[in-house]
């Protein structure tokens, strides 16, 4: 019931952000936030709500396909979060990781000629992120 009722709201914020645009930007930003906040709601713990958060980013990166954006900003991970415990960070470095693998692997990536770049102090990462931002970077360049 609680996914019906969750893809009721997506689609109606959907329909409602369509009917808001007229016209496209050409840029969109977005601060990701409120993840850890929603999984404790839902009763689940913070990497369950960093799932969710990855699951709506692939949803914004589909809309703005959809109206005609041509660049998305993404604010994923501030130096306060390095303050977290170890057991919060590790699993969202493990799914930033392996989101930009497939983001860097996607035919919809490639075929929408999506360029993926990551910006801000990549030395405070984890060498596994660094190496993904680097191949998604890499494999999206053209």
């Amino acid at each position: 019931m609680r996914a019906w009722v969750r893809e009721r709201v997506r689609a109606g914020y959907e329909h409602l952000l369509r009917r808001e645009l007229s016209g496209s930007p050409t840029h969109v930003a977005v601060i990701m936030d409120g993840n850890r906040r929603y999984a404790r709601k839902q009763g689940e713990d913070a990497p369950d709500g960093h799932r969710a958060g990855a699951q709506t980013t692939e949803d914004v990166l589909s809309w703005c396909q959809d109206v005609g954006v041509e660049e998305l900003t993404l604010y994923t991970f501030s130096t306060e979060n390095f303050d977290r415990p170890a057991d919060e960070r590790e699993p969202l470095f493990d799914l930033v990781a392996e989101k930009l693998r497939e983001f860097g692997n996607a035919d919809a990536v490639h075929e929408n000629e999506v360029c993926v770049r990551v910006i801000g102090d990549r030395g405070m990462l984890p060498e596994r992120v660094r190496s993904a931002a680097r191949y998604a970077e890499e494999r999206t360049r053209e």
